[in-house]
């Protein structure tokens, strides 16, 4: 059992007070509580994705890296040009390894742009008080080995083929993993649903 934190944001029309999460009777370390028209649901443990071993050759489309951090292609592309940013191509596009990925991350220039970014998505989830159908932010902060990072970030890249309403970005610094998913919650809830499967299986 990995202990991990985590927290969840989801926006909704909600009557004041407590109320029950009756359809997670399995999972009792969420509660869920609503403040002034916000559904919170937070918890403060859980576990990291299993490992599969194709996770350890994956390497990332620019597709990929641009929903990871939030910059556009354009910008990576930019980053390429710099010398920031390094990959090969293989029949004409764009491909990184996850060390390529790693490197990247570690560039202060770089660093700080990731920061605004993720701040970003919350700031902007935060802001919108009112929505016409059900809004989730999530984010994960799990321990994790730079191995354990790359099948953290393959892991959600592939959930998010699925998502079109949902945006994604994935950080890994000095052994931690931080996800943030902000979009529509029935997306984020059948993504969350499948990590906390993976999660089970580890």
């Amino acid at each position: 059992m990995f202990v991990t934190g985590f927290f969840i944001l989801c926006l909704f029309p909600a009557r004041r007070g407590l109320l029950t999460d009756e359809g997670r009777k399995k999972r009792p370390m969420f509660q869920l509580l609503c403040s002034g028209g916000f559904a919170i649901l937070e918890s403060d443990k859980g576990t990291k994705p299993r490992q599969e071993d194709h996770t350890m050759e994956k390497t990332y489309s620019l597709n990929d890296l641009a929903m990871m951090t939030g910059f556009t292609t354009r910008t990576l592309r930019n980053y390429l040009a710099q010398g920031l940013l390094s990959g090969s191509k293989a029949d004409g596009a764009w491909q990184f390894t996850a060390e390529e990925v790693d490197r990247f991350f570690a560039q202060p220039y770089v660093k700080e742009g990731l920061r605004i970014k993720r701040s970003g998505i919350v700031f902007d989830f935060l802001a919108a008080r009112r929505k016409d159908s059900a809004r989730t932010c999530v984010i994960l902060d799990l321990p994790a080995s730079r191995e354990e990072g790359s099948a953290i970030s393959a892991f959600f890249c592939d959930q998010m083929k699925q998502a079109a309403d949902t945006v994604f970005c994935f950080d890994w610094d000095r052994g931690f993993a931080r996800v943030i998913l902000s979009g529509d919650g029935e997306q984020v809830r059948r993504i969350m649903e499948a990590y906390h499967s993976a999660a089970g299986q580890r």
